[in-house]
């Protein structure tokens, strides 16, 4: 569909890092909210505008730095409105409502059976994977 392009043309990088900015305009544009005009001096400004507006994110952020997978989860699960929570937790080191709701949903599960490692950094195949989740 276009939503996720290679670092190159010939190049994919599954596992790289994923920015903060890049996440922000995956799901913007993966929801088919349209790309956004540049509203600030980062590339990815009109991205971080347009989530603010909508209420998926309630602060600024630093667009640059590699996004983890529970900052990620927050914004996504407010971006599909998702809130219904799975009848237990299946994660030790992991009780946000936002993950549960994707969880629930089937949009993301976890790096094994009891844990989701919600400090850890979001890689380009991870996105991949959570966009087409979320856009179905």
């Amino acid at each position: 569909k276009g939503i996720v392009s290679g670092m190159t043309d010939t190049t994919f990088v599954p596992n790289g890092k994923l920015a903060y900015g890049q996440a922000l305009k995956l799901i913007v544009v993966g929801l088919g909210k349209g790309e956004q005009a540049i509203t600030g001096s980062h590339w990815a400004s009109g991205y971080l505008t347009f989530a603010k507006n909508e209420k998926w994110l309630d602060k600024d952020v630093d667009l640059n730095p590699p996004i983890t997978r529970l900052a990620f989860c927050q914004i996504a699960a407010k971006a599909k409105g998702l809130t219904e929570q799975p009848a237990s937790n299946p994660f030790k080191d992991c009780a946000d409502t936002d993950v549960l709701a994707l969880v629930n949903a089937g949009i993301i599960n976890g790096m094994t059976e009891t844990t989701f490692s919600p400090d850890t950094i979001l890689t380009r195949a991870q996105i991949s994977k959570i966009i087409s989740g979320l856009i179905k």
